[in-house]
């Protein structure tokens, strides 16, 4: 059971990057074609659909060996219940036709129990969803999460700087990589800080722990001197701008914004 849970955690999560990277490629198609990195992003798409593969035959391979083992169950409880029901008819103890009606019960039952093992295979997938979903419904909200409230000022932007101290992050799940690990910067007030990196790095993720988007798994952010934990995410971002890379267009006006 706890292995079927990793693996299909390891299929789900290939299946998402699967996702994106045909996302990508169907939406950056005019840009691949221009810098003429098509054979690039097709061996990476490629590398992607090889580790699905493997994930795939793992899971069959542990599907046909948890089937196998209860076929064997099932087979060794109808050779024992035809060896009783034949040896008591030997002894007087059961009739010729007490031996068919036991053995007509047992294969009437071999249906039922082959349905049992396929609820149970269906169990698994559906505990490991739901317990995803489980992950989003029961996330407290932000105003809701334990901390100060504190109130931010103009002051603390321009008394200090931003220290990040020894912070990692990943997203949640036991076998999800590391974004950023061990990060220690320190952001001096009055000046411009540019964090350069290769796509992916985590320099985006970077931004929105600072705007309290995501909490680091491990260390600390201070403004100020002050934990960022304990500031409200909500006074946090009313002090910030931030122009995103991705940034989404609303369909509205500005006079009603």
């Amino acid at each position: 059971m706890r292995k079927r849970k990793v693996l299909d955690y390891q299929r789900f999560q290939q299946r998402s990057e699967n996702q994106e990277s045909i996302y990508e490629i169907i939406n950056g198609v005019s840009e691949m074609k221009l810098n003429q990195f098509e054979d690039f992003k097709r061996q990476e798409w490629e590398k992607i659909q090889q580790k699905l593969f493997k994930i795939n035959i793992r899971i069959l391979k542990l599907d046909q060996i948890q089937l196998s083992g209860f076929e064997f169950i099932n087979q060794i409880k109808n050779i024992l219940v035809t060896f009783l029901s034949a040896y008591f008819v030997v002894q007087n103890k059961m009739t010729l036709g007490e031996l068919l009606s036991v053995s007509y019960i047992i294969g009437q039952m071999n249906s039922p129990v082959s349905q049992l093992i396929s609820f149970f295979r269906s169990l698994q997938d559906a505990k490991l969803s739901l317990s995803r979903l489980n992950e989003v419904q029961n996330h407290q909200e932000e105003e809701q999460e334990p901390h100060q409230n504190l109130p931010v000022l103009q002051e603390h932007f321009s008394n200090a700087g931003i220290k990040i101290d020894n912070i990692s992050f990943q997203y949640e799940g036991p076998h999800s990589p590391y974004i950023l690990k061990d990060i220690s910067l320190n952001i001096p007030k009055g000046k411009i800080t540019a964090i350069v990196g290769a796509s992916g790095s985590g320099k985006t993720t970077l931004l929105k722990m600072l705007l309290k988007f995501y909490e680091p798994t491990q260390g600390k952010i201070k403004i100020n001197g002050i934990n960022l934990e304990d500031i409200s995410p909500i006074e946090l971002r009313k002090n910030c701008g931030v122009v995103m890379q991705d940034g989404f267009i609303f369909s509205d006006t500005i006079e009603r914004i």
